[in-house]
């Protein structure tokens, strides 16, 4: 079923940022795009991570897995990071969720990550819930608060403690590496 953006009604319709030109919603962001901007201008892995946290529904999705490979290399050794998060985070971003197989299998291949490092990643796949929390006012220290229903909204200012939490889909590819890595390790 398509539903237009009328038919979602005039609180929604302000939320809804792309859309094909007859309306429908289904199929946003459905295809292979090109790199983010933002994504391509980010220069050390602390960025990277917090725009890959940041909202992770943002890009459209992508089939090229050696654009998560090139961006694991730009940032490699560039923060205090580890590097096995940093590919953490790509692996289960959306963005790549139907090319995982791929991209852990380039990222394996890249020499990017050492055995300790890929260990880790195996490790971090393997866990039955992955939940990464985070101070809220790393991403902003203001947010914005919509009623959708009456389409009212109001600047909320956040403190040091409010938290985060942001749970990972560990696609099915991922933990056949990590099982096969764990197994032969």
């Amino acid at each position: 079923m398509c539903l237009t953006t009328a038919e979602l009604g005039a609180g929604v319709r302000s939320l809804v940022l792309a859309g094909r030109q007859d309306g429908c919603t289904r199929g946003v962001g459905d295809h292979d795009s090109p790199p983010p901007k933002d994504l391509v201008a980010v220069n050390d892995a602390e960025e990277l991570c917090r725009q890959l946290l940041d909202t992770p529904w943002r890009w459209r999705r992508s089939t090229r897995h050696t654009e998560a490979v090139e961006l694991l290399g730009k940032v490699h050794g560039t923060g205090d990071l580890a590097t096995s998060f940093v590919a953490l985070l790509l692996c289960t971003c959306r963005r790549w969720d139907r090319v995982t197989a791929r991209l852990i299998a380039a990222i394996d291949d890249s020499g990017l990550l050492d055995d300790t490092d890929l260990d880790e990643l195996a490790e971090s796949f393997l866990v039955h819930e992955r939940v990464i929390s985070y101070p809220l006012t790393r991403l902003s220290p203001q947010w914005m608060d919509i009623d959708v229903a009456n389409g009212t909204s109001r600047a909320c200012t956040v403190d040091a403690d409010t938290l985060e939490h942001h749970r990972l889909s560990v696609e099915p590819p991922l933990r056949r590496w990590a099982s096969r890595r764990v197994l032969q390790g």
